[in-house]
């Protein structure tokens, strides 16, 4: 099943069109020198939910949050720890989660997204889809790459993945044991050590 109708979103959903399906290993091949961009959550949001609809697939709120959440791991490990996504991640019950994406989805519950997340846009002063990261070859490389080898998880499946022992999820849930706060934020640097094991692992 689609995720969503291409009606009004046909403007980003002509670019998708034209992604190839990625074979790349884990150790991604990094692209050129320059400035990196930052996305908001909803961003790279949209970017999943529109492959789902270009491979007629669908996500829930508990998937999308995993994808983000291996999207900005993996691109953090290629691009020497720069964040793919401009927001934190907070150790959830059931992994890593941007709380933004959550409220924006949070009425589909454990079925499937059927819509874009929307932003505010400051020049129109209206709210519009949030865009997708068009033109920019890094992150479509890791979105593509991470789209390809996680879509046929499910939500459960990549929560599960989550979970290390060790990992930042864990390092984080156990520091909220400690300081009694519910949902402590994954510290950065331990995204950026647990995917680039995980990378030179697989290139080993």
């Amino acid at each position: 099943m689609c995720v969503t109708k291409l009606g009004r979103f046909g403007l980003f959903l002509g670019w998708f069109g034209n992604l190839p399906h990625y074979t790349l290993t884990p150790a991604i091949r990094r692209q050129g020198v320059g400035a990196t961009m930052l996305y908001k959550g909803k961003s790279i949001a949209n970017a999943f939910l529109l492959l789902a609809n270009r491979d007629g697939l669908s996500i829930d709120p508990l998937k999308l949050q995993k994808l983000l959440y291996f999207a900005n791991g993996y691109y953090m490990a290629e691009n020497d720890g720069q964040p793919l996504i401009n927001e934190y991640f907070e150790a959830w019950d059931y992994g890593p989660v941007i709380p933004t994406v959550y409220y924006e989805f949070r009425e589909y519950k454990d079925t499937p997204i059927k819509r874009l997340g929307y932003t505010w846009d400051y020049r129109t002063k209206r709210t519009i889809p949030a865009p997708p990261p068009i033109g920019d070859d890094r992150a479509n490389d890791i979105i593509g790459w991470v789209w390809e080898n996680y879509k046929n998880y499910t939500g459960v499946d990549l929560s599960h993945m989550t979970h290390k022992v060790g990992g930042p999820w864990d390092a984080a849930r156990k520091r909220a044991q400690n300081s009694k706060m519910r949902n402590e934020r994954l510290e950065i640097s331990d995204i950026i050590k647990h995917f680039q094991q995980l990378t030179n692992n697989a290139a080993a």
